[in-house]
């Protein structure tokens, strides 16, 4: 004979609350034996705790600290848990920590890199796939597969174009980054002969970068065609 209502209790809609709670419950004894599985981190809890790894979709055991793999808030013994799609971590939201959005962060920025995203301070150097990901004044450079810089645009800084330089001249070398040159004699420039002051870009191996040059006699020059 099944369980009997309470008294005053609806007999459909109070079976149906005992059923939620019957699998809240098993729910909660399934957690409790997979955790027991762990061996204790030896902060805050008797046992460890097995999550569900999302990029391998299967279990392991993990420790509940900062940057310890997660599945959700529960998996973590300080913070909470974020990350992207793929891979989530446990975060107090401090700097190179993870991060859905900037609320999960104590810094000013929450730079969506890669599969997630990490808290910064939007700093020079910094990570980051957008300019306002970065301090106002400094734009985002070499983003490329979403990991991008937070640059001033000085000399040697990273860039993606000249407006990104103080100088006015940013060297995109074949098969590389960007950087912040200024343009003169025996300046890196990327095979582009506005990347130099003198107008003139030359080179001498194919698909390597090139160099700043004025043509002048014993400069290095670009080899010719015939």
């Amino acid at each position: 004979m099944g369980a009997q209502p309470l008294p005053g209790q609806d007999p459909i809609d109070g079976g149906r609350r005992q059923h939620h709670l019957d699998d809240a419950h098993a729910a909660s004894a399934t957690r409790a034996d997979g955790d027991a599985d762990c061996v204790a981190s030896g902060v805050g809890r008797d046992t460890g705790y097995c999550v569900v790894d999302s990029a391998s979709s299967s279990h392991m055991c993990a420790t509940g600290q900062v940057a310890s793999v997660c599945d959700d808030d529960g998996d973590c013994s300080v913070g909470v848990c974020r990350g992207g799609t793929f891979s989530k971590w446990c975060t107090e939201g401090r700097a190179g920590e993870s991060c859905s959005d900037v609320s999960d962060c104590q810094t000013a920025y929450c730079a969506m890199v890669g599969v997630g995203g990490i808290c910064t301070d939007g700093n020079a150097g910094d990570l980051c796939e957008e300019d306002d990901e970065c301090r106002p004044g400094l734009g985002c450079a070499n983003a490329a597969g979403n990991r991008g810089t937070c640059t001033a645009g000085g000399l040697g800084d990273p860039c993606d174009e000249a407006v990104q330089c103080v100088s006015g001249y940013c060297s995109n070398q074949q098969n590389s980054f960007g950087i912040c040159t200024d343009g003169g004699i025996g300046a890196d420039c990327g095979r582009q002969d506005d990347d130099c002051q003198s107008g003139l870009c030359v080179w001498s191996v194919p698909n390597s970068g090139g160099m700043c040059s004025d043509g002048a006699t014993g400069s290095p020059c670009t080899e010719a065609m015939h």
